[in-house]
């Protein structure tokens, strides 16, 4: 497993236990990380980590869903994949005004994660 996407992996739940007023213990931050690793290595490799950020802050401030957990991640990525995709195609048929400046960044810079 890659060592810098784990400590990546590690800090994104770090910060998102945090912003939720939450602090699990230790392991359960490593299991976790190790979980969303696996899932962004082969579900979402093709996402920026830009896009895994906003995809995780879009669901802390957008989301009824308060518990950190493989089910949550996944709808959170999942939606965010989805609006890249549409704004990709939004933006290639002309209509870009319809993509928020955000998603336009994230499609103009996209990276691959691996």
């Amino acid at each position: 497993m890659d060592k810098d996407k784990l400590n990546r992996c590690v800090e994104l739940l770090l910060r998102t236990y945090t912003q939720l007023g939450q602090s699990p213990d230790e392991d359960t931050v490593m299991s976790m990380a190790l979980l969303l690793c696996e899932d962004l290595s082969s579900k979402y490799k093709s996402m920026s980590w830009e896009a895994v950020e906003l995809a995780f802050d879009t669901g802390i401030s957008e989301s009824d869903l308060f518990h950190i957990q493989r089910q949550t991640w996944n709808k959170w990525l999942r939606y965010t994949r989805q609006q890249i995709w549409n704004g990709y195609f939004d933006m290639k048929s002309g209509s870009s005004y319809r993509v928020p400046k955000n998603l336009q960044t994230i499609i103009n810079n996209q990276k691959l994660l691996k």
